[in-house]
């Protein structure tokens, strides 16, 4: 799955499309998904939950549709929330199927788990770093993030969750030990570059065809 800062942009560039900058609860939302990894005795099924991946997904995402119209109708955050985790959802999916598969799908058939692992986050930190310094807006995400609160949003994540990971996302990219200092060889800057562009036209077909015209409100 892509990380923080794949997601951000996202975020941001679906704000461009309607001429608005997203919300700190929109941009909460499209991080708290990947949470589940401050839950202690964290497990690979925690995420799948978080994901809706368990049941297995349908075509037309019918399980991310059902979460966002659960909180349509609540009281704020829950629906500008909701609508950031939804896009989170979508563009890990698009994510899995055009960048991730792929990826996978070109190593070398005796490459063990551990070391596809490897390759894998070396190549997605890159990129992450790579846009953390370079990107134009990331200074007032960080701004706004800071200020986030964050709901309690059970039975998926609990508020102690998603803050936790607002903390580690706000603060991951001041250790150098986090930059891998690669040049990523399958998931370069480039092929992002298009997937964020792919990405925010999936994520905004989705949500004109589920009625989520003012995300960002």
């Amino acid at each position: 799955m892509p990380l923080p800062m794949v997601h951000f942009a996202v975020a941001v560039q679906l704000g461009e499309r309607s001429h608005q900058f997203p919300s700190a609860d929109f941009l909460l939302g499209s991080i708290a998904p990947d949470a589940v990894h401050m839950r202690p005795e964290f497990n690979y099924r925690d995420k799948l939950v978080t994901h809706f991946l368990e049941p297995a997904d349908t075509p037309n995402h019918a399980f991310v549709h059902e979460l966002y119209a659960k909180y349509a109708d609540s009281p704020a955050p829950y629906p500008v929330f909701t609508a950031g985790y939804t896009a989170h959802l979508l563009t890990d999916r698009l994510w899995s199927r055009t960048v991730s598969e792929p990826l996978f799908a070109q190593l070398p058939p005796d490459i063990n788990d551990a070391a596809r692992r490897k390759l894998y986050y070396e190549e997605t930190d890159q990129v992450d770093c790579n846009l953390f310094q370079h990107i134009p807006w990331q200074s007032k995400v960080w701004a706004i993030v800071a200020e986030a609160h964050a709901p309690d949003y059970r039975p998926l994540l609990s508020a102690t969750e998603i803050d936790l990971w607002r903390e580690r996302t706000m603060h991951w990219f001041e250790d150098p030990a986090h930059d891998p200092h690669i040049t990523p060889r399958y998931i370069t800057d480039k092929l992002v570059e298009n997937f964020i562009i792919r990405a925010v036209q999936y994520v905004e077909t989705h949500f004109y065809a589920w009625h989520i015209f003012s995300p960002f409100a």
